[in-house]
């Protein structure tokens, strides 16, 4: 389901980014403290996590660093983002992620981070991702925010929306899941957004803009304050968790 449209380079970034961009570190500490809210309620057993759309694998392997769970399954669809994978315990499955996708275990987490804007049927693979949860299960989603600021970039990407707060609640709604939060991430980048909307380029360019590490370290800053404040109704992307009923 995931296109392979995104140029090789495009992952070797990302590879290179998982390790100290602020962006992928604040990313990782919001879900974090969600599935900390939920990990803490759950019953002392080993537990499946399964993250599809896994890209290039940094973002499980930190989630996995913090958490306990028996097995660790990374499903992707593109060969460029899994061959660079460095995640020796966890067991990597090359599928597209559409409604036939099975898994050899039941996970008690999913994730899908920044996958569903991929999709043409949104609503289908949450659904699916829903089914293959086990109940009491979590699902974590983050989709980038506000159809007003798509641009180039996303096209590029292989974006085909970007999300609204009703309409990723509806996405998850549909599943039969119960939404336990629901917010939007780095209110305090929207102005950039406008700036990338009107600005050329190109899909052998796709990488992260560059910052200085005081820059970066000032954005991590910003954003575990954003966390701590009450939420704002806007932002660049959308995080969301769910629980099966």
């Amino acid at each position: 389901m995931l296109p392979n449209a995104i140029p090789d380079s495009h992952f070797a970034s990302l590879a290179r980014l998982e390790t100290g961009y602020w962006w992928y570190l604040a990313r990782i500490a919001w879900a974090k403290r969600l599935i900390g809210e939920w990990h803490g309620r759950q019953p002392q057993r080993p537990q499946v996590y399964a993250d599809l759309g896994c890209g290039t694998g940094g973002f499980a392997k930190s989630i996995s660093e913090s958490f306990r769970f028996s097995d660790v399954l990374l499903v992707d669809a593109d060969p460029n983002a899994l061959k660079r994978v460095q995640f020796p315990s966890a067991t990597v499955i090359a599928s597209e992620l559409d409604k036939k996708l099975s898994l050899p275990k039941t996970p008690s987490l999913i994730s899908l981070m920044d996958v569903i804007e991929h999709v043409d049927d949104d609503y289908a693979l949450v659904e699916r991702a829903a089914q293959l949860l086990a109940p009491g299960g979590m699902l974590l989603i983050s989709v980038p925010a506000h159809q007003i600021l798509f641009s180039e970039w996303d096209t590029h990407l292989g974006h085909k929306r970007r999300y609204g707060r009703e309409q990723l609640y509806q996405v998850a709604h549909m599943a039969g899941l119960k939404i336990t939060c629901l917010r939007p991430m780095w209110s305090f980048l929207v102005a950039m957004g406008f700036v990338r909307k009107f600005q050329s380029h190109s899909k052998e360019n796709l990488e992260f803009p560059p910052v200085s590490p005081l820059v970066n370290q000032t954005l991590l800053n910003l954003s575990d304050l954003e966390w701590r404040l009450p939420a704002l109704p806007f932002g660049t992307s959308w995080i969301l968790s769910a629980e099966k009923l």
